[in-house]
């Protein structure tokens, strides 16, 4: 099992648990409440919606971490693309750091 198999198992848990976020402004609204503990983004994401995103996580201090594509995650999630993906429980972001970094 390569690491964006076990990341994406582990996403497909969070996901079950409520505890992600899906999409720019599902993970925006939860940075501002300080909800977000890491934010993942897709590998395919364009360049100013990373920038959008990962320069108000790390004003946090929360980890940016890389993902599957926007294909490979819309089909994990059950939509067509997803680029953006807000972790909303701290053990379930250590456990995506770990396998990420």
């Amino acid at each position: 099992m390569t690491k964006t198999d076990k990341a994406l198992q582990i996403l497909r848990f969070a996901y079950r648990a409520r505890k992600i976020t899906l999409g720019m402004t599902a993970t925006r609204a939860g940075l501002k409440k300080r909800k977000v503990k890491a934010v993942l983004l897709a590998s395919d994401l364009s360049p100013h919606a990373k920038n959008k995103v990962a320069s108000e996580a790390a004003g946090q201090g929360l980890p940016v971490l890389g993902i599957a594509s926007k294909a490979q995650l819309g089909e994990l999630f059950g939509r067509d693309e997803v680029g953006i993906v807000g972790i909303l429980d701290a053990q379930f972001a250590r456990a995506m750091r770990e396998i990420l970094s």
